[in-house]
């Protein structure tokens, strides 16, 4: 009976602490929402919608909660002339539970606009 109790102990401690400090698997985002935006700020004329990188920091700002262990970063890779992959991850103390953010944004030039093709999101749990 004392083997049974240890190892449920254990599994329950290794549930709860096992796990962290990884990304989760990333879930696919509609980006519909924010093709919208990248629109509306090609209709006005803003710089933002410029670049790819300039685009990501816009739509995935940095967290208003910095802390002096936070960190922000955007990579973008250049896949061709009309395709990008910008990476933008963000990691300090989001709340409670979340330790970080990773967006994965697909992008392409189409019509002189750049458009979000696909979105991945992923949270660090703590």
């Amino acid at each position: 009976m004392k083997r049974h109790y240890q190892t449920v102990l254990f599994l329950l401690l290794f549930a709860i602490y096992g796990c962290t400090g990884r990304y989760e698997q990333p879930r696919e985002v509609d980006p519909k929402d924010y093709n919208q935006k990248i629109a509306n700020g090609k209709a006005t004329n803003s710089e933002w919608v410029k670049s790819p990188q300039s685009i990501a920091k816009q739509l995935f700002p940095r967290d208003a909660h910095q802390t002096d262990n936070s960190s922000y970063s955007i990579e973008e890779k250049r896949l061709s002339e009309i395709d990008r992959k910008i990476i933008v991850t963000e990691e300090g103390a989001f709340d409670d539970e979340v330790n970080g953010e990773k967006a994965i944004i697909d992008l392409k030039l189409k019509n002189e606009r750049w458009e979000i093709t696909r979105l991945y999101i992923s949270l660090k749990r703590r």
